[in-house]
């Protein structure tokens, strides 16, 4: 089975407790009272069938299905901790974006700033030492 549990699941806790593996609370308690009343419901109608109380809830429980099938649906519907644990590192490190940004223009900047610098001076170097051998030559 999936997520470790190898166990059958013989009661409604146990099915809970594997379809909302990892849910947030809010998710798990809302998952857990609509569960619950579909279970009610069903163990009520086998028991207005003349099905025996064991066995009605046996039934209910296997007409809510896999559990590990229900645990892979809810965690594309419903949130869960390990993804709030990223989005809360995530926030960590990029909440602090004019600090980052900030970094990036200096850096930036920098780069500019010493590429245009080298540009320019070996421009001026090169225009210097032809202003020296025109002045060389005009001395002769």
């Amino acid at each position: 089975m999936i997520l470790g549990f190898e166990k059958p699941v013989t009661t409604l806790n146990q099915w809970l407790e594997i379809a909302t593996y990892d849910l947030v609370a809010p998710a798990k308690e809302r998952i857990r009272s609509e569960i619950e009343a579909h279970y009610a419901e069903a163990v009520a109608n086998h028991l207005a069938r003349g099905v025996s109380q064991g066995e009605a809830e046996m039934a209910a429980l296997a007409e809510l299905g896999s559990a590990p099938a229900a645990a892979k649906k809810f965690s594309k519907q419903f949130l869960s901790e390990s993804a709030v644990s990223r989005l809360e590192w995530r926030v960590k490190w990029l909440g602090d974006w004019p600090f980052l940004l900030s970094c990036y223009c200096y850096s930036s900047f920098s780069f500019c700033f010493c590429f245009i610098k080298r540009k320019i001076s070996r421009s001026l170097f090169s225009n210097l030492l032809d202003l020296l051998s025109c002045q060389r030559l005009y001395l002769q």
